[in-house]
């Protein structure tokens, strides 16, 4: 139950930052760049949340493809969250610099969809002790 625990750590924290994604949309103007970063954020702990249940140090990036890849080590059907990892993985580091490209709400409505599915995914997975 220890790897439970410490990957439950994870999830509080991936919890928070899907929840202040949630409560940035009630701003004027929407802060649609942080809130993607945000999602970003769940999505990565999310994902290094399952690698620390499954007994491994996730590796320390940012980097949501190559944890997903890490993760499909232990179940191939994390191969199915690719397209969504691949949606978030821009928002990492480059929306938290100037000049990056202007993101929208329909940009936002994407992350935050990934993010939910990544989340529930996982969850899914530990559940059924994939």
């Amino acid at each position: 139950m220890k790897n439970f625990s410490e990957a439950n750590l994870w999830f509080e924290i991936a919890d928070s930052d899907l929840r202040a994604s949630n409560h940035l949309l009630s701003l004027m103007p929407i802060p649609f760049a942080i809130i993607c970063y945000h999602c970003q954020q769940c999505a990565e702990k999310y994902l290094k949340g399952y690698l620390t249940f499954k007994g491994t140090h996730p590796l320390k990036t940012h980097n949501s493809l190559l944890l997903a890849k890490e993760c499909a080590e232990f179940n191939m059907e994390f191969n199915d969250l690719i397209d969504d990892c691949a949606e978030l993985n821009s928002y990492a580091i480059e929306v938290r610099y100037p000049y990056f490209e202007e993101l929208n709400k329909t940009d936002v409505s994407q992350a935050i969809k990934s993010a939910g599915n990544i989340k529930s995914f996982v969850l899914e997975k530990l559940n059924s002790r994939g």
